[in-house]
């Protein structure tokens, strides 16, 4: 079913080696995945200060104001409650707030 054991000295310099000691494909490919494995354990081992960092900056920039997300409508402010949102349906059957929900929309 597989091939013949590959001989070791005539392959080139770092094949040889590892030839030497894994002479099987699987040993190989056991070999390498182990080695990434290794290196992304140790990859998200380091770099804790960097993550506390990065959460410290001020967003800027993101799809929300930075007062955050705020579902529904707002007292007196006349805007559009998300479609998501529980109240969203008793909103809608209100005569002209789909008028108005399709302003919104227009605007996207």
């Amino acid at each position: 079913m597989g091939h013949a054991p590959v001989d070791p000295s005539t392959l080139p310099f770092p094949d040889n080696k590892i030839r030497a000691v894994l002479k099987k494909d699987w040993q190989v490919v056991v070999a390498i995945l182990s080695l990434y494995g290794v290196l992304g354990f140790l990859g998200s081992l380091g770099g804790g200060k960097k993550k506390d960092e990065a959460a410290s900056a001020p967003l800027t920039g993101g799809a929300f104001p930075p007062s955050g997300y705020k579902s529904g409508v707002e007292p007196g402010g006349g805007g559009v409650p998300s479609v998501t949102d529980d109240s969203f349906d008793a909103w809608a059957k209100v005569p002209g707030n789909m008028a108005k929900w399709e302003a919104e929309v227009a605007k996207m």
